[in-house]
């Protein structure tokens, strides 16, 4: 069919189905809404079924790593606050006032903890590089290249 006779066609089906609606033609308005009316789903229980599990909420440090290093950035921030537990690999103690401890999640990639207290019960307990270490209340960060932070951590 040529583009010109089929542009034709579409026009003519379109006045065709404005005169009948504007003249009162219910049967004719009520079968145009009924071709243009999506399809009712009946899929509510595949949808329930392909819904995310909800995340864990207790995690190892590399656990952790893999979870949110798969994530886009809008998941990461929706995540729950968390609870880690790992062997520390670093303290970092910055005499600005910025505290940290290091958990390795292996692969070359850390967990970094910031505490909600800047690091004040942990430099109570006198942490050491080498021993266990669980906090929780932690928020998790976008990960950057190895590291992934988790601010506002609780020491257990």
């Amino acid at each position: 069919m040529r583009p010109q006779a089929l542009l034709f066609a579409s026009i003519s089906l379109l006045a065709i189905a404005a005169c009948n609606k504007s003249s009162g033609d219910a049967p004719a308005a009520a079968s145009a809404a009924a071709m243009t009316a999506p399809a009712p789903t009946t899929s509510a229980p595949a949808a329930a079924s392909t819904a995310k599990p909800a995340p864990k909420s207790e995690y190892t440090a590399s656990d952790l790593w893999t979870e949110v290093s798969g994530m886009m950035r809008i998941d990461v921030l929706g995540h729950p606050p968390v609870t880690i537990s790992g062997t520390i690999s670093a303290i970092k103690d910055d005499p600005t006032g910025e505290y940290g401890i290091d958990l390795d999640a292996g692969g070359g990639h850390t967990v970094e903890l910031r505490f909600a207290d800047f690091g004040k019960a942990a430099k109570a307990k006198k942490l050491k590089a080498g021993a266990p270490v669980a906090a929780n209340q932690c928020t998790a960060t976008m990960p950057k290249d190895n590291e992934l932070a988790l601010v506002g951590c609780v020491l257990k």
